[in-house]
Parts: C-alpha cells; sequence; structure tokens
C-alpha cells in the first residue's frame, strides 16, 4: 500500500537528527500534542493504533485499580477511625463506581472515540478526592 509522504516529515534512521530537529519535522499541535501540518494523516493511524494497544491493558488494569483503591480503605479504619465514613463514602460510592463504570465502558463501541477523556477522569478523580484531613491526602 502505497501513501503519499511529505519528504520533511520523514526522519530516517541514522541520519543524525537531533530531538530538536525531529521535533520540527513532526508537527505537533503544541496544545493538544495532535500530528499536524503535513504529518496530519498519521494522526488517525497513530490513535487507531495506540486504542488498540491500550484496550486489554486497561481490561486488566481498570478492575485492579478499583480493587486496589478499595482495599486501601482499610487504611481508613487504622489512620482516621473517627472519620472513616467519609473517606468510605467517596471510596465506595464515587471514586471505585466511577472506575468500574469506565472499565464497563470499555465495552461499548463509542469508547474508542472517548477512551481518553474517560480515563482522564477516572485518574484525576482518584488522585483529587477530597479527605476530611488535608494530612491524610495521601490515602487517595
Amino acid at each position: 500500500m502505497h501513501t503519499e509522504q511529505d519528504e520533511s516529515s520523514v526522519v530516517k534512521k541514522g541520519d543524525g537528527h537531533s530531538s530538536q530537529s525531529t521535533h520540527r519535522l513532526m508537527h505537533l499541535n503544541l496544545l493538544t500534542l495532535a500530528f499536524s501540518g503535513p504529518t496530519a494523516h498519521l494522526e488517525e493511524k497513530f490513535l487507531d493504533d495506540y486504542y488498540r494497544q491500550s484496550l486489554r491493558h486497561l481490561q486488566i488494569v481498570m478492575p485492579l485499580g478499583a480493587l486496589f483503591y478499595a482495599v486501601f480503605g482499610i487504611l481508613d479504619q487504622f489512620m482516621m477511625p473517627l472519620h472513616r465514613n467519609i473517606p468510605w463514602l467517596i471510596r465506595f460510592a464515587i471514586v471505585c463506581p466511577a472506575i468500574l463504570a469506565g472499565w464497563l465502558f470499555i465495552y461499548r463501541p463509542w469508547f474508542k472515540r472517548l477512551m481518553q477523556p474517560i480515563v482522564c477522569f477516572i485518574i484525576v478523580l482518584a488522585g483529587a478526592a477530597p479527605m476530611p484531613d488535608p494530612a491524610y491526602q495521601y490515602l487517595n
């Protein structure tokens, strides 16, 4: 299969390009890091490949992440015995269900289009879930 490529966007192995000159050849959008300009035709292929390689990983890691996040609830009992209800509410009613919902979304046909925002949301939610005492924020 022959595809048309701009010769300025192709970096040959061993031709001495530095990281800086390779970046100029790649033509990336600095905000979204998507391929742009003469390399824009690579973006869809890259996203398809990234999705295909990430899917199995997400199918395994998301339920494990929910499990580990839930198991850390044991620390709430020891570290904050008087305030454990709030962390458990956050842990078991918000974060773990969000992780498991994200895992179930993997099997929906529209997940490919929304994979990155969903995974990003889950990571931010799990890491930024508030704790009643800032001294215990590390428990997230």
